[in-house]
């Protein structure tokens, strides 16, 4: 912006077409950086719903079909799935279930993920009988 104001006080015309030039290159850049994010988000959204329409289906459909709309938790031996407190109770299942486990599963990625890291760069992964913490 202060070459731009700098090239148009000295009447430079071919710069100050440069500067414009880079400048909506810059834009451009900036404007990819922020809509990249929100495409994202718009897949993430997507697979959200067409995953819970299809499990909503399921409970409703071929569960209510068998006759088995009742599953059992910790805390009670007959829960029926399409009772709502908040959430219907397969859903808040689900989330009661998934949310722990993805987690361990991400924690265990990142450890297989870190040892890989120290044999590539040759560090030892045990501590040898000499050495001290």
């Amino acid at each position: 912006r202060k070459e731009q104001m700098e090239a148009m006080r000295k009447g430079q015309q071919t710069r100050l077409a440069q500067l414009k030039e880079a400048q909506q290159g810059f834009m451009k850049d900036s404007m990819e950086v922020q809509t990249a994010p929100m495409k994202s988000m718009a897949w993430t959204m997507f697979m959200f719903i067409v995953i819970f329409t299809w499990l909503r289906l399921f409970v409703d459909v071929v569960l209510q079909g068998l006759g088995n709309q009742w599953i059992a938790v910790p805390w009670s031996s007959h829960v029926f799935v399409n009772s709502v407190y908040v959430f219907p109770s397969w859903v808040l299942l689900y989330s009661l279930l998934a949310l722990p486990f993805g987690q361990i599963v991400v924690r265990v990625l990142k450890y297989f993920r870190f040892r890989r890291r120290l044999q590539a760069m040759g560090v030892p992964l045990r501590a040898g009988p000499d050495e001290t913490a």
